[in-house]
């Protein structure tokens, strides 16, 4: 029954001209915005690998969570900045060689990362990272395994990522 209103309301919409169509839309978005979940509350909670780059000032939302190769340990620097190594796209972990250190966070959970090795283009990295307050993000890309990973706070990544640096030293 209802593939039969649907495929009639659109050869109806076939039928009309472009303006008819552009205020058939604009009505029928009240109804469309009540239907959905608000894209504000979907961002709060998913992060998915996509295309990434551009400048700030694209249209195109920053991601939700970064990823760092952690190539050396700095130890004269604050916080993060103590690791170094770049900055990976999440589109981009699949390429990189298998045992790489990765740390990962996002700007919405302040103090709690994961740290993982790469494991390859058939690995499917899936792990929510939350912290107290409520805040959570859905961290999803391939290349890494998200296979006995726990969200770690601050200075125990650190020391993780000091440790796993000195035994590839």
């Amino acid at each position: 029954m209802s593939n039969l209103i649907v495929d009639k309301v659109l050869m109806m919409c076939r039928a009309m001209s472009a303006d008819e169509l552009k205020n058939v839309v604009i009505g029928m978005k009240p109804m469309i915005d009540t239907l959905l979940p608000q894209e504000a509350e979907l961002a709060k909670t998913v992060a998915v690998a996509g295309k990434s780059g551009g400048s700030r000032r694209s249209n195109r939302p920053m991601p939700l969570f970064w990823v760092r190769e952690a190539t050396g340990f700095d130890d004269s620097k604050n916080g993060m900045y103590k690791v170094q190594g770049d900055f990976v796209y999440a589109n981009k972990i699949a390429d990189l060689k298998t045992g790489r250190l990765l740390i990962i966070g996002a700007k919405a959970v302040k103090g709690h990362y994961f740290v993982v090795r790469t494991a390859g283009k058939d690995a499917k990295f899936d792990a929510h990272l939350s912290d107290d307050e409520g805040n959570s993000v859905h961290v999803v890309f391939d290349g890494a395994s998200s296979h006995d990973v726990s969200v770690m706070g601050r200075d125990s990544a650190l020391a993780f990522v000091k440790d796993a640096i000195g035994e590839l030293v």
